[in-house]
C-alpha cells in the first residue's frame, strides 16, 4: 500500500503472512569422510526421484510474517530522507527428516543409508530499523553524490526442538531395512513422535544485535571520470543463555571505485575494491553423544572483491549490456561438520566474469539474458584443524553451486486492441555442473547440468495482475546440493493474483 502525502512526503507499507504445513523430502548427505565414496555420480546412486521417502503425516509447519514501513521526504532541492522499519517472525514447527551415511560394520549393505528424524521447534524474530540521508550538490565545480545512514539490527532465535531418531534404513531406490516390529515402514507418526519426545531437547536463546553506520560519495571528478569512496562501522553484540558466550566486536568496512566513460553516456569502464564482511549468527553445539553444550559465536566472515567491468547503452537505448570480472577472496569461513557442530577458518578464492544483457526492441517486447563462469576453491587450511576434511587446499568447497550459469526471459505485452494489457513470457535457466564434494579422501561427486524452460501468460492492469506459469517445461529431472542430493520439482505449475492500492 503506498499514499502521497503531498508532492514531498510519501509512505508506503508492504505486509506479508505466509501459512505453510508440508511433508518435506529427506535429502541424501554423504557424510563418510573417511573413506572412497561409493557413487561418484547420480547414475552410480541410481536414486528414484519420484519417491519422497516420508509420508503426509509427518508435517513440519513454516509460518512467516513480515511487515516494512517506509517514508521518503524531499528535505530541499539537494537532499532526501528515507526511513524504513521492518520486522519479521519466522516458525519451524514440526517433523523434519534426513537421509544421511552407512554402516560400515556391514559392507554388503553399503548401498542402505539411516533416515533419521527430528522435532524442529525454531522461532526467529527480527527488526531492522534504517534512517538514510542522500545529498546531491557541488562543492567548487565536483558533483557530489552523497549518502550517509545509521541501521540497527536486532535478531532473537529460539530453539526447543528435539534430539534425534534413527528408524529405519534405506536405499536410493525406496527399499526398507526396519527392525522394530511396531514401524514397519519406519515412517509411523506415533512411534517417531513417541520416541523424539523422549529424547534431549534444546532449550537455546540467542539474541545479536549491529549497530551500523555508513556514509559514501560519489564525486564528479570531470563529466567523464567520477570516484566513489565510502567506509561502514558495525558494531556487533551477540547475548546467549550462556554466561561464557556473551561477545561484542567492533568492524570496518571500506570501498573504493573508478567510473571512466570514454563515450559519455554510452561506454563507461569501471573498477572497485570492496571489503565486505557477514556476521555470522552462533549456533548450538553437541558432544559425541548428540547433548547440546550450549552455542559457539564466530567471528565475521570477511571478504575483499576487486572487480573491472564495462558498460554499455547501445542501439539507441534499446540494448544496455554489463561485462565483469571479480576476484574475491573469503576469510574466516564457517562450515559444519556431519555432527552439527560449526568450525571457523580457512580461505577462498573465487575468479570469473558475468554478462548481463537488457534489450527493448519494441515498447511491447523485453529481454533479460545473462552468462556467468566462475571457479572456486579453497587457498589456505584452517590452522586450528590438520588435515581439515573441508578445508584441502586447491579443492572447491562444499556449497559453491555450479561454475557455468545462464538465464533468459523474454515478455510480450499487448498495449492495444481487445488483448490490451495481456501479455506472455518465456524462458529459461541452464545450470552447469555442479561439483558436490571434491577431496582427496572421498574423490568427486557432481550433479550434472540441467536446463529449465518456464512459460508465463498474464494481465498486467492498472489495478490487478494475474499471472499463470508452467515452470519446468520439459518435466527435466535436475538436482541441488550442499554436500548432499535433493531432487527437485518435475513440471509444475503456479498462479498468483495481486491488487495495488
Amino acid at each position: 500500500m503506498a499514499y502521497e502525502v503531498n508532492d514531498r512526503l510519501s509512505l508506503s507499507l508492504l505486509a506479508e503472512i505466509l501459512e505453510e504445513k508440508r511433508a518435506v523430502p529427506p535429502v541424501f548427505f554423504n557424510t563418510d569422510r573417511a573413506s572412497a565414496l561409493d557413487f561418484k555420480t547420480i547414475e552410480e546412486l541410481n536414486l528414484n526421484p519420484k519417491l519422497s521417502f516420508t509420508n503426509n503425516d509427518l508435517t513440519i509447519k513454516n509460518p512467516r510474517k513480515n511487515l516494512q514501513a517506509q517514508a521518503l521526504y524531499k528535505i530541499n532541492n539537494n537532499w532526501s530522507s528515507q526511513t524504513v522499519v521492518s520486522a519479521s517472525n519466522i516458525k519451524s514447527d514440526g517433523i523434519y527428516t534426513y537421509i544421511y551415511g552407512v554402516d560400515p560394520e556391514e559392507p554388503t549393505q553399503r548401498n542402505y543409508f539411516f533416515q533419521e528424524f527430528s522435532n524442529q521447534d525454531y522461532n526467529t524474530t527480527t527488526f531492522d530499523a534504517q534512517q538514510n540521508f542522500n545529498g546531491d550538490f557541488k562543492i567548487g565545480n565536483l558533483r557530489n553524490r552523497v549518502l550517509f545512514g545509521l541501521d540497527y539490527f536486532t535478531r532473537t532465535v529460539k530453539n526447543n526442538s528435539s534430539g534425534s531418531l534413527v528408524t529405519r534404513r534405506v536405499n536410493p531406490q525406496g527399499d526398507v531395512i526396519s527392525a522394530d516390529p511396531s514401524n514397519p515402514d519406519g515412517l509411523d507418526q506415533s512411534f517417531i513422535e513417541n520416541g523424539l519426545a523422549a529424547t534431549e531437547h534444546s532449550d537455546t536463546k540467542i539474541t545479536n544485535s549491529a549497530y551500523s553506520a555508513y556514509a559514501s560519495d560519489v564525486i564528479n571528478i570531470t563529466p567523464a571520470l567520477s570516484a566513489l569512496v565510502g567506509l561502514r562501522l558495525d558494531y556487533f553484540e551477540n547475548k546467549a543463555n550462556v554466561e561464557t558466550d556473551d561477545y561484542d566486536q567492533l568492524t570496518f568496512s571500506p570501498k573504493f571505485g573508478l567510473v571512466y566513460q570514454p563515450i559519455i553516456d554510452k561506454l563507461s569502464l569501471f573498477a572497485n575494491y570492496m571489503n565486505t564482511f557477514y556476521n555470522v549468527a552462533p549456533s548450538e553445539i553437541f558432544d559425541e553423544d548428540g547433548t547440546s553444550l550450549g552455542v559457539k559465536s564466530f567471528k565475521p566472515e570477511q571478504a575483499n572483491q576487486i572487480e573491472v567491468g564495462a558498460k554499455a547503452n547501445l542501439l539507441a537505448n534499446k540494448l544496455f549490456a554489463t561485462l565483469s570480472f571479480y576476484n574475491t577472496k573469503v576469510a574466516n569461513r564457517v562450515y559444519y561438520l556431519p555432527d552439527g557442530n560449526g568450525m571457523q577458518g580457512g580461505k577462498t578464492q573465487s575468479k570469473g566474469f558475468e554478462l548481463e544483457l537488457t534489450a527493448n526492441p519494441l515498447p511491447q517486447l523485453n529481454f533479460i539474458a545473462g552468462f556467468s563462469h566462475g571457479k572456486i576453491k579453497v587457498i589456505e587450511g584452517n590452522t586450528g584443524t590438520p588435515n581439515d576434511f573441508y578445508n584441502e587446499i586447491g579443492r572447491s568447497p562444499g556449497g559453491q553451486g555450479p561454475q557455468t550459469l545462464a538465464n533468459f526471459w523474454g515478455t510480450y505485452k499487448f498495449n492495444s486492441g481487445k488483448l490490451r494489457n495481456f501479455g506472455l513470457g518465456f524462458g529459461g535457466n541452464y545450470a552447469g555442473v555442479y561439483k558436490v564434494i571434491d577431496n582427496s579422501v572421498t574423490g568427486v561427486f557432481n550433479l550434472p547440468s540441467y536446463t529449465l524452460l518456464n512459460g508465463s501468460l498474464f494481465y498486467n492492469g492498472e489495478r490487478f495482475r494475474i499471472s499463470a506459469n508452467v515452470n519446468n517445461l520439459t518435466n527435466e529431472s535436475y538436482y541441488i546440493g550442499y554436500w548432499s542430493v535433493n531432487p527437485q520439482k518435475p513440471r509444475n505449475f503456479t498462479a498468483s493474483v495481486a491488487y495495488k492500492f
